[in-house]
């Protein structure tokens, strides 16, 4: 099963996860070996995964409930990297499955719910899937209007997109690995500073998205997958 990776993305301290094109049946593929893949998996320490490479995972099975139909069982073992594409061209691969509006990616039962007022009275939120809901959870998206921002809250900086799509304003988190230092918490500042210049002034950015694994925000709210921005895909 040959993989592109579009999805790379930071979990915990120690871990990642990761998902692609399968190049054989055009569809997202999530590895999935634990809860977690270990972060001696990324190129930088010495494993095969990077943006854009091609990997082969060996046998795999299915493991997936809605809406992770994405997810096949592996084991680490055998992924290895048998290609490395450009940036332009995992752009271009990108765009062949990119939709113009969340629920083309996720259906009916994602959600809009609101989270923040702004002084100047905008209305910013973000969207989820409740648990066993939806009809996947990976794709590629056009985020209008983007900007790519840091923010900060209860001490804690957090890297963040916001977009538009139609009358809705989005606020929602980046998980994208690369956007963050090798303690998997601290923002690369420099990194984000230089591609937020470059969104910007764009009226469209390609994203890779994704709904988190599901977990209740309180105790009287339904456990939901909450839509997160797991890369930036920029040619």
């Amino acid at each position: 099963m040959p993989l592109l990776i579009n999805h790379l993305t930071r979990m915990q301290p120690g871990w990642i996860c990761t998902a692609g094109i399968d190049l054989v049946s055009g569809r997202h593929i999530r590895p999935v070996a634990g809860h977690g893949l270990p972060k001696r998996m990324l190129e930088r320490h010495g494993g095969p995964l990077k943006l854009g490479v091609v990997v082969e995972l060996g046998s795999t099975e299915f493991c997936g409930t809605v809406p992770e139909i994405e997810d096949r069982r592996f084991e680490l073992e055998n992924m290895v990297a048998v290609q490395q594409c450009s940036l332009e061209e995992l752009h271009r691969a990108c765009q062949d499955f990119a939709e113009p509006t969340l629920r083309d990616i996720f259906g009916d039962d994602l959600e809009w719910l609101h989270h923040e007022r702004t002084a100047w009275g905008a209305s910013w939120g973000t969207a989820a899937v409740e648990q066993h809901r939806g009809i996947r959870s990976l794709g590629c998206y056009w985020a209008a209007g983007a900007q790519l921002l840091v923010t900060e809250k209860e001490g804690r900086r957090r890297v963040r997109l916001r977009f538009q799509e139609g009358d809705l304003a989005f606020d929602v988190p980046v998980t994208d690995y690369r956007l963050y230092m090798d303690d998997q918490t601290t923002p690369n500042e420099s990194l984000i500073n230089d591609l937020a210049s470059q969104v910007v002034d764009q009226p469209r950015t390609l994203v890779a998205v994704g709904l988190s694994r599901a977990y209740r925000q309180t105790d009287t709210q339904p456990a939901r997958h909450w839509l997160q921005v797991n890369n930036i895909l920029l040619p």
